[in-house]
């Protein structure tokens, strides 16, 4: 689906802070009570008050020190392990807290075909009764939420280019187009400089030059910006509209493009849920939504469904896209590594007063970023030595190779005669033979120069066995895997008087959030907080 664009003029002052990792809060990490693994996207609520958080990745989280005084603790609830409530007199304010998790998992039951007893619901059967129920699980009327946003990449498991949101989202109702009719609003923004930059890693997706890429597949931003691109990976919110691969329109699509199964039940709050397995079919080309590319064969689609069993409200969902190119048939089931994942998509919603609401959304794609480990920086001529210098980022080293030279000099493509070529400890010196000489100096504007250098812009070097100390070949290109994350997590649902701002107040779809955004702190500003993770060592 393709919209316009709007351009609005506004401004805003971005704030650029330097977060502190445990000041002023209480700092925290769940973990599975078997296995000591950690629990992801897990809700803790802060008892007494209508506000909580999600676990990051890692299971970590934090609290601000002042709930200490104003609630009992924390309630911690997650789809497959028994609720646990903490008191804050239990959490130490100098350390990072683990708080265990019990998995809750029950048995699929045996059945007997009688009579008396009704044949159980195929998996089929429950997927369509949970989507012709969506109308009455979800809210129709306007709603609104205040939650925590953040991108960021991850490069070595360490944390790169973090930036991170508190927004308030204004939703029209399931049965109006999210893209069009949601509005939402900046509380704050900042970078979070505790975490390294990449400024290389942080260029936009290119596909003519291919320095940045996700393999296989484009992604597509419907003119929007990175929060918008994220919530059209929200299938359940955009049940009527198409949104990502396989999973297409949700409603019409997700029981043809996939073979079902039943899982093991599981239990939230006590609740029972049916999971249903999903598989995408190989043969089926990927033409949409999340990939422009069409890719056959060798992409797989999985994922699980969370329905609950009595109001048969879908509770979340987590969808996982491989691509098993150049990998062989036998590793595609045992060997499903992050360098083979395209995209994940995990999105949850959490009952409140009856109707299911938003709790998180989570995007992760892997990327290649084209990048050469040993370079050159510059060319100039020195018109004393007569010679190139060229400056590299290492020191270079020559390899001897059949005496093949290790810089070939061409000018317009002719190929210049050398006499002389040396190493330094930061760069490569290049002597014309003097036979050309005279061409080589006609070749610069030395009238307008009144330098000992000059630049070297019209000619071309072909550069062969040199490397610098690490063994890296200069200017060779090399691909590099990084993982992207987009991800919202909710931390309070308004459901009365919700009025709409003012459009001046308003984001911008189609700018960047962190690029001349207004920002609206509103009296209750100091209730939200931003859960950035904790660091490595944490």
């Amino acid at each position: 689906m393709k919209y316009k664009s709007l351009l609005i003029g506004l401004f805003c002052l971005i704030s650029y802070t330097a977060y502190s990792q445990s000041e002023d809060f209480l700092l925290v990490r769940i973990v599975d009570m078997e296995t000591g693994q950690p629990i992801p996207f897990a809700t803790i609520k802060v008892i007494g008050k209508n506000l909580g958080v999600i676990s990051n990745d890692d299971g970590g989280f934090r609290v601000p020190l002042e709930f200490q005084t104003e609630g009992e603790g924390l309630e911690i609830s997650c789809i497959g392990y028994e609720k646990k409530d903490i008191s804050f007199s239990d959490l130490a304010m100098n350390r990072v807290n683990t708080i265990m998790l019990k998995t809750g998992v029950f048995e699929l039951l045996e059945t007997t075909v009688t009579a008396k007893r009704k044949r159980p619901l195929t998996p089929k059967k429950i997927i369509q009764r949970a989507i012709k129920k969506i109308p009455g699980n979800y809210p129709a009327e306007a709603f609104s939420y205040v939650g925590y946003y953040r991108d960021y990449q991850e490069k070595n498991d360490e944390y790169l280019n973090l930036n991170e949101a508190i927004l308030k989202v204004f939703d029209s109702g399931f049965e109006k187009n999210d893209f069009l009719n949601t509005q939402s609003q900046i509380y704050d923004y900042s970078k979070n400089l505790d975490f390294k930059r990449d400024s290389v890693a942080n260029i936009p997706y290119d596909y003519v030059t291919r320095n940045k890429v996700i393999n296989n597949a484009e992604l597509f931003s419907f003119d929007g910006n990175e929060f918008y691109i994220l919530r059209i990976h929200d299938a359940i919110r955009n049940y009527k509209t198409k949104t990502f691969s396989y999973v297409d329109v949700f409603e019409k699509d997700i029981v043809k493009n996939h073979s079902l199964s039943r899982e093991k039940d599981v239990s939230l709050d006590d609740e029972k849920m049916f999971v249903i397995s999903l598989k995408g079919s190989n043969s089926t080309a990927i033409t949409d939504g999340y990939t422009k590319r069409k890719v056959i064969g060798n992409i797989q689609a999985e994922g699980e469904i969370y329905i609950s069993q009595s109001s048969y409200a879908i509770h979340k969902m987590v969808y996982r896209v491989f691509d098993f190119t150049g990998s062989k048939r036998s590793e595609r089931v045992t060997k499903k590594s992050n360098n083979q994942l395209l995209y994940e998509i995990a999105v949850e919603y959490k009952e409140h007063d009856g109707k299911m609401y938003p709790n998180y959304l989570s995007l992760h794609n892997t990327f290649k970023l084209r990048k050469t480990r040993f370079y050159v920086e510059d060319v100039i001529f020195d018109l004393v030595k007569k010679c190139f210098i060229i400056k590299t980022n290492n020191s270079p080293i020559f390899l001897v190779e059949n005496g093949k030279p290790n810089v070939i000099l061409l000018n317009e493509n002719r190929k210049t005669a050398v006499k002389k070529i040396e190493n330094t400890h930061d760069g490569i010196l290049v002597y014309p033979d003097d036979t050309e000489m005279d061409e080589v100096l006609n070749s610069f504007d030395l009238n307008t120069s009144t330098d000992e250098t000059v630049t070297a812009d019209s000619f071309r070097f072909e550069y062969s066995n040199i490397v610098d100390q690490y063994g890296n070949v200069l200017n060779k290109f090399v691909y590099e895997d990084y993982k992207q994350y987009r991800e919202f997590f909710a931390q309070e649902i308004i459901i009365d008087s919700v009025i709409v701002p003012e459009d001046g107040l308003l984001m911008k779809k189609n700018s960047p959030i962190f690029k001349d955004q207004p920002i609206v702190r509103p009296d209750n500003f100091d209730e939200y907080w931003m859960n950035t993770p904790l660091k490595s060592g944490q």
